[in-house]
């Protein structure tokens, strides 16, 4: 399932705000998807899990920012992604739900903090392209 000239436009403007807060936004659903699946804290057992700890957002501002930049490249993610693919699947073993489940509460930040630029269209959009983005994340 492509992502047509239009939505690629769209997830393009949101994704360039998403960059300019994608620590805040990558802590607060690590955060989120933490307190909501609390049997993932395994795999974050390196780091501070304190809501706005330095640690959460370093890791959550280079998943949001793997994001941004991906955006540019939705139509070759498996390529693009090559190597967040092996770490996901292969040393972190997470499964498409479980990084859906992320995707998830940054799609969900992403409307809450641009609200004016996250329309019906838009949402769709970025569902449509963090679903890809999980299937490639999961494959073998």
């Amino acid at each position: 399932m492509g992502l047509s000239e239009g939505e690629k436009a769209l997830l393009s403007a949101v994704m360039a705000k998403v960059a300019e807060k994608k620590e805040d936004i990558g802590s607060e659903a690590i955060t989120r998807l933490l307190k909501d699946h609390d049997e993932l804290k395994s795999h974050f057992s390196h780091m501070d899990l304190t809501p706005g700890s330095q640690d959460l957002k370093t890791h959550g501002g280079k998943y949001c920012q793997a994001l941004v930049n991906e955006v540019n490249h939705a139509d070759s993610l498996k390529e693009h992604m090559a190597k967040l693919q092996d770490q996901h699947t292969n040393t972190l073993k997470l499964s498409k739900e479980q990084i859906k489940w992320l995707l998830d509460d940054i799609r969900d930040l992403i409307g809450e903090t641009f609200p004016s630029d996250f329309n019906e269209d838009t949402r769709v959009a970025c569902d449509k392209y963090f679903c890809e983005v999980a299937s490639v994340l999961t494959s073998s």
